[in-house]
């Protein structure tokens, strides 16, 4: 989830770059969703690092920024300028800039993309806030293994070409082999990103099928996703095992395909 909290005083108003009904559009809900950042991690860590004399007494914070792991380690927490990140704004209205002009806050009118830089952990969740001028602006990434998911992503397409050659020859036991393992990785690139260990530690395929038949079936996908990864699961087995009859005809591979491919689709669309 990418999004954008514009605070007036102690009233934020949450902006999501999403064109659908988001929950967190309503003020109460980013409320809770600022004071939570704010009681979690932010005060904490203020009152434990004044303890030790690692930072000033009063604190006066322009910018804080929040890495969150996607193992163990304990959340970093980066105030003023300790803050390291890649920011793109919008310029009020009248104001230009040419590359490597500088931008000074009074120019800015909100956030448009905000990215970790290279020497942090690409697969890292992030939350970033700024104060300028009279806003505070608070930046939500919360997806984590974004490397790792596009790599996942990337070796599924080459499964995919391997099914499509495979669908050209009628050979339906590698293709449905082939297609499988392509679902499969497409299936761990989504569900990695919400840091659900079940999918990245699992030894066997079954926690996996039921982790993302719950994801689907709670309304985040298309259902042809699951079906096909469901389908491609038994024919596999079935193929690969020979235990028994494979029982898919050209017009189910192309449809099968078509299916994989569009989760493929939908998975880089959700780096992005």
């Amino acid at each position: 989830m990418k999004t954008f909290i514009h605070s007036f005083g102690e009233n934020p108003i949450l902006m999501t770059e999403a064109t659908d009904p988001n929950p967190l559009d309503d003020p109460e809900v980013a409320n809770r969703a600022f004071q939570q950042v704010m009681d979690l991690f932010i005060l904490p860590e203020v009152e434990r690092r004044q303890e030790i004399g690692d930072l000033p007494k009063p604190l006066v914070i322009q910018k804080v920024q929040l890495v969150f792991f996607p193992d163990d380690r304990k959340t970093m927490v980066r105030f003023n300028d300790e803050v390291d990140a890649l920011v793109k704004v919008k310029l009020k209205e009248g104001i230009s800039k040419e590359k490597g002009d500088p931008v000074y806050s009074h120019e800015i009118e909100g956030l448009k993309e905000i990215e970790l830089t290279e020497d942090d952990d690409p697969d890292c969740a992030h939350v970033i806030i700024f104060h300028i001028g009279e806003k505070w602006l608070l930046h939500f990434d919360f997806r984590y293994n974004k490397d790792l998911s596009s790599r996942y992503i990337e070796r599924a397409s080459e499964f995919i070409k391997g099914a499509e050659f495979y669908y050209t020859q009628n050979h339906m036991a590698p293709f449905a082999d082939n297609l499988y393992s392509a679902i499969e990785l497409l299936a761990q690139a989504i569900l990695m990103l919400f840091r659900d260990r079940v999918v990245t530690e699992s030894k066997s395929h079954g926690p996996l099928k039921n982790r993302f038949n719950h994801y689907v079936y709670l309304g985040n996908l298309k259902p042809e996703y699951a079906q096909a990864f469901n389908s491609l699961a038994t024919q596999r087995s079935k193929g690969r095992y020979l235990r028994g009859e494979i029982r898919i005809t050209q017009e189910d591979a192309a449809t099968l395909l078509e299916h994989v491919k569009g989760m493929r689709d939908d998975a880089i669309a959700m780096l992005q």
